[in-house]
């Protein structure tokens, strides 16, 4: 690994990783107190739709019950029975239909509803909408108890929901009053609390949607867990759920009274979780500024210390080639100017020292050719000196062979 890799390795595990650790913790710390907050906030908000509920179901209950104490249908003939009903019915907007019935479920009287309503606010029923109320209405749990409440179901055309409510009549034959209640009120409060980030919706213990605001949602699997979870312990439940768009959504679940139904309102994490995400944004942000930085500060840092070292490293190589003339340039007050001026000094002295080398050995060869030289002609001499000593002694002997012949 060269050394420019390892500097900015190095600033990047200084630079970023702090800035990366402190942002992952400050993003869950904001995002589990904004769970916390938003959560407990949306979980209220539930709580007071649940009572809206539960307290529109019961006033219509009630007010059915009170119909039946100021109205004497035990004295009233089925004419006079269907003529009064009309008194309550008219009293009560969200009533769709009323009818006496008998213990088997036959109507005493003509039921009373409007095909065509003149008020808006009241639904049309037809044919298929009192074979819906009929089949609904909770006429076993009425005879042995003074109020029962059915299911709700939806209407036939109109879609909206609806329930079938059954108040027990002291006397004469009609010991049942049974009414559908109209839930269209509940559905227009679910729109406003639904806004374009937002859902609000009722839902039965089967999961099965009542009454929502906006679009009509699907439960996600998500979704219906919460809302087993919060049916079977009956109480307040917050939870990060997935819908069915995939998105993440800050859901609470709040039940309704004794109905055995539940509130569900949600809100996008996005949305709910803004400051959170805006603060992951912001470590993104410095995460980036601190990379860009690292590696444009390592950038500088490398080759302010690879350029001198590889300087450094050609004039060493040089210097072991036998060039030593060649020197370091390199113009700093730090560390690496220092090393450049020690190495120039050093190329110095063995630039010097080379020469005092090369000149002794001239010298040398110098010295050592002349003592050859010297030596060459003291042989010469004492070769010619041991030619004339033979010379010499060829005469003496030649002299001798003359003087003294035999």
């Amino acid at each position: 690994m060269s050394f420019r890799t390892r500097i900015l390795l190095g600033l990047l595990a200084v630079g970023i990783a702090p800035v990366v650790i402190l942002g992952r913790m400050s993003y869950e710390a904001n995002r589990q107190e904004l769970i916390e907050t938003v959560g407990s906030a949306q979980a209220h908000a539930a709580a007071e739709l649940a009572r809206y509920c539960e307290s529109f179901v019961l006033s219509g209950v009630d007010h059915l019950q009170a119909s039946t104490t100021y109205l004497p249908f035990a004295r009233l003939s089925a004419s006079e029975a269907a003529t009064a009903l009309r008194i309550p019915f008219r009293q009560l907007m969200s009533i769709n239909a009323l009818v006496l019935l008998s213990a088997r479920g036959a109507a005493v009287a003509e039921p009373v509803f409007d095909a065509v309503p003149n008020d808006p606010s009241r639904e049309g029923i037809g044919p298929r909408e009192l074979d819906a109320f009929a089949r609904n209405v909770p006429l076993a749990t009425a005879l042995t108890s003074d109020v029962a409440i059915g299911p709700p179901y939806l209407g036939a055309h109109s879609g909206v929901p609806r329930l079938a409510i059954a108040v027990r009549v002291e006397g004469g034959p009609a010991p049942i009053l049974a009414a559908e209640l109209s839930l269209k009120p509940l559905g227009a409060r679910l729109h406003e609390l639904a806004m374009a980030d937002s859902a609000a919706f009722v839902v039965d213990a089967r999961g099965q949607v009542i009454a929502h605001g906006g679009d009509d949602p699907a439960l996600s699997p998500d979704e219906r867990q919460l809302v087993e979870t919060g049916v079977a312990t009956l109480r307040p439940e917050v939870r990060s759920v997935r819908r069915g768009d995939g998105a993440a959504w800050l859901a609470a679940f709040a039940p309704v009274g004794t109905l055995g139904w539940g509130v569900v309102l949600a809100t996008r994490e996005a949305v709910a979780l803004r400051a959170a995400h805006r603060s992951r944004a912001y470590t993104f942000f410095w995460a980036a500024a601190a990379l860009v930085t690292a590696v444009v500060l390592g950038l500088v840092l490398a080759r302010r210390v690879t350029v001198p070292v590889a300087r450094l490293s050609d004039a060493a190589r040089a210097m072991t080639e036998g060039r030593y003339d060649e020197e370091v340039e390199i113009d700093r007050r730090d560390e690496l100017g220092a090393l450049a001026a020690s190495f120039n000094h050093m190329a110095q002295e063995v630039r010097r020292r080379d020469a005092e080398i090369r000149a002794w050995n001239e010298q040398l060869t110098q010295r050592v050719e002349q003592k050859a030289t010297e030596l060459r002609l003291a042989n010469d001499q004492i070769a010619r000196v041991r030619r004339l000593a033979a010379l010499g002694s060829l005469g003496a002997g030649v002299a001798h062979e003359i003087n003294n012949p035999r």
